[in-house]
């Protein structure tokens, strides 16, 4: 089965047709990454921080999730970058932060450009790319880099994003997000993916109802503080775990997503954003 990340590339030409990276049309359920079984996010103060990336590509617009992490860094997925361009270079990046509808951001002093970026080396290894904003935004609250890997294990996470709500579908206008249940390394439905050679460099995480699609890419698997359920959890609870990097289908039977354990990356991931000369998050 085709493993699909969770990119998408609206053409330049028509703005609404989408395709997987490299260019190949999004027509085969393999891999790629949105929220799938989830609700739109009611409360725009609940994700002050979510933000929608958009690199400008030879083939058009590529749409990826990301997380402000600090006030002038977003932490998305190195694969936006690799798997869109051929030289993993896009001639511009917009991050729009903070709001339900990401159309909105630009109106509300909310759209920021890409002044640099570094990433790692792409989904099967180092999944993780920061990018240092052209000026800071200061949201309420940030979400938390992990420490250690102690909520890497958490029983539920949380996945938020504005890809496909359905394999081949649209990208969602508004911001949602959905209750991801842990899939344990030794499960089969993890450990029998031959892309799966490293589970210690993975978090493996959702079900047939419940997870991540195309346009979801570089977005957050959010762990709330510990002892905190999902559903409990305030806006300054949360912890990204894990960044969103592929699997096969939306939603289908046996196809959980896989997340770059961030954890594994802490210390990349700051060397990186101490040599843009960036704030470093908390």
């Amino acid at each position: 089965m085709k493993r699909i990340l969770r990119t998408v590339v609206a053409l330049a030409a028509t703005g609404a047709a989408t395709l997987a990276p490299g260019g190949a049309a999004a027509a085969d359920p393999g891999r790629g990454a949105r929220i799938i079984g989830g609700t739109e996010v009611a409360d725009e103060s609940l994700y002050p921080w979510m933000t929608k990336v958009q690199l400008t590509v030879p083939k058009g617009v590529a749409v990826c999730g990301g997380s402000q992490v600090s006030r002038d860094i977003v932490l998305t997925a190195a694969h936006c970058f690799l798997e869109t361009s051929p030289d993993g270079r896009p001639s511009k990046v917009t991050l729009d932060i903070g709001k339900v509808d990401a159309s909105a951001a630009e109106a509300a002093g909310q759209r920021r450009t890409g002044a640099a970026y570094r990433y790692g080396k792409g989904a099967r290894r180092s999944d993780w790319a920061v990018i240092r904003l052209d000026q800071p935004y200061e949201p309420a609250v940030y979400p938390a880099l992990p420490a250690d890997a102690s909520l890497d294990t958490s029983p539920t996470f949380r996945a938020t994003g504005w890809g496909m709500v359905s394999f081949g579908g649209q990208l969602s206008r508004l911001l949602r997000h959905v209750d991801a249940p842990l899939v344990p390394d030794s499960s089969r439905l993890c450990s029998d993916d031959p892309d799966f050679e490293k589970p210690e460099i993975h978090i493996c995480a959702g079900d047939d109802r419940r997870g991540t699609c195309m346009g979801d890419s570089g977005g957050p698997l959010l762990a709330p503080r510990a002892g905190t359920r999902p559903r409990d959890a305030r806006p300054g609870d949360w912890t990204v775990v894990g960044i969103t990097s592929w699997g096969y289908g939306c939603g289908s039977r046996g196809t959980p997503g896989f997340y770059a354990q961030v954890s594994v990356y802490v210390a990349e991931i700051r060397a990186a954003i101490a040599a843009l000369g960036g704030q470093q998050p908390r």
